[in-house]
């Protein structure tokens, strides 16, 4: 890749992230929580995922996690401020 394609991707990023979530305001803490939080997220899964599966099925809850991944990308995608950012990426 082009060190320009990489330098225009990097400002899309920072207009997406940054601005966006108001990242400049923040404390170190709580942006380094956020990336955190999706493994996070995937450590209470790999705990409660199993038993429900063994309880419900294994196509059921495999179904409804991925109903749950769309609706918790989009809301990644339209969330407003940095708080609710993390909460999606708990839930992906």
């Amino acid at each position: 890749m082009s060190k320009s394609y990489l330098l225009g991707l990097h400002i899309i990023l920072h207009v997406i992230w940054v601005d966006k979530l108001g990242m400049l305001c923040e404390s170190q803490s709580n942006i380094g929580f956020l990336g955190s939080s999706y493994y996070i997220g995937i450590v209470v899964a790999m705990l409660v995922i199993p038993a429900l599966s063994d309880c419900y099925g294994r196509k059921t809850v495999f179904v409804a996690t991925m109903i749950l991944q769309v609706f918790s990308q989009y809301g990644l995608m339209v969330s407003q401020n940095l708080h609710e950012a993390t909460f999606y990426m708990i839930i992906a």
